[in-house]
């Protein structure tokens, strides 16, 4: 997996990719938070708007990263197989759990990175579309009353 983040810029609020670190001064007083560009530039980023990348991408090909809210469509389906060896006899089938339809910010949590409490990994690529990130637009994360 590409090791990857991205920060919103401090001075111009855009987007940027790269390597994260954070310039400490002398006294060990954190500075900066820095993204380290594949332009060869280094520019001192939102510490709030930092987030890595998954190693997954969405149907439409673009990387998921940490803060993004994505939409997910995925059916259950799960293999069971019985029977006995001795015999000779094996059974599989195919169990239907019904489908989700599920949208919320992908979060690091429990050492994976998460869609609410559904593990992104459990999804493919096809069944995951990036909608926004809750740093462009905060108010799709919002609780309504």
């Amino acid at each position: 997996m590409e090791i990857l983040f991205r920060g919103k810029r401090i001075d111009t609020g855009e987007w940027v990719y790269g390597d994260f670190y954070r310039k400490c001064g002398i006294t060990g007083l954190v500075l900066d938070y820095m993204i380290s560009a594949r332009d060869g530039m280094a520019y001192p980023v939102i510490p709030e708007t930092v987030g890595q990348y998954t190693g997954h991408d969405d149907k439409n090909g673009n990387r998921i990263f940490d803060g993004d809210v994505v939409a997910v469509d995925h059916d259950f389906i799960e293999t069971h197989s019985r029977g006995n060896v001795e015999d000779g006899t094996l059974e599989v089938f195919n169990e239907y759990y019904g489908g989700i339809h599920e949208i919320g910010e992908v979060k690091f949590e429990r050492a994976a990175f998460v869609v609410q409490e559904w593990d992104l990994g459990i999804f493919e690529d096809s069944e995951i579309e990036v909608i926004e990130n809750i740093h462009d637009n905060p108010e799709l994360m919002e609780v309504k009353e």
